[in-house]
């Protein structure tokens, strides 16, 4: 039994490490372990792909950018002067983040430990037992909360303000629940300024 386990998790590293040397990224499978799942989402199954501006001078905001493997995508597959904000308010997965646009060599990656919601201010993050973590008390994939800590957080408006947006070309959103709440409490002229919006 354990040794089949063994086999099974040596098996998921040479996979991981084989798809990183093709992609040219040179990310930690120790560090990242974790979060192969949405690895493979992102670069093997292209959840993204969709209306992605490929190729493209652009500016991509992801919003709930966990690891850094959309921000990653979005920098090899944009054009290199393009602009692409990570926002990731959970210190455990900011500093895998930062650890991992490090790695790769990036450098219009711009990692923000934010969040995004409906309005300014600070708010509690709950960070569940996996790699979920919520700005709902309640949100059901976190299964029960363990930790809790205060985050920053921008609404949207504030968010092109502080860091002269003019336009996005492509917003991911995947922060666990409050999709909702900052979609509804946007200003309505924000959306004139967001070219594709894709959300999990």
């Amino acid at each position: 039994m354990i040794r089949t386990f063994k086999d099974i998790i040596r098996r998921k590293k040479e996979r991981f490490e084989r798809h990183c040397q093709s992609l040219e990224l040179s990310l930690s499978y120790e560090l990242n372990k974790d979060g192969i799942t949405v690895f493979e989402d992102i670069f093997l199954e292209r959840e993204y792909s969709d209306y992605f501006p490929f190729y493209e001078k652009v500016t991509v905001v992801d919003i709930g950018a966990h690891f850094g493997f959309f921000s990653l995508f979005a920098a090899k597959n944009t054009d290199k002067a393009s602009k692409i904000f990570a926002l990731e308010p959970s210190q455990k997965n900011f500093k895998i983040l930062q650890k991992n646009i490090a790695s790769a060599t990036i450098d219009n990656i711009k990692a923000l430990p934010i969040a995004i919601g409906e309005k300014e201010g600070r708010v509690t993050l709950f960070e569940g037992r996996n790699v979920n973590n919520s700005l709902l008390s309640n949100y059901p994939l976190l299964h029960k909360a363990e930790h809790k800590s205060m985050v920053d957080v921008l609404d949207l408006g504030s968010f092109f303000k502080k860091y002269s947006i003019e336009k996005i070309d492509f917003l991911k959103m995947d922060c666990e629940g409050a999709e909702y709440a900052i979609l509804l409490n946007a200003p309505t002229n924000v959306f004139e300024k967001i070219n594709v919006l894709s959300m999990e």
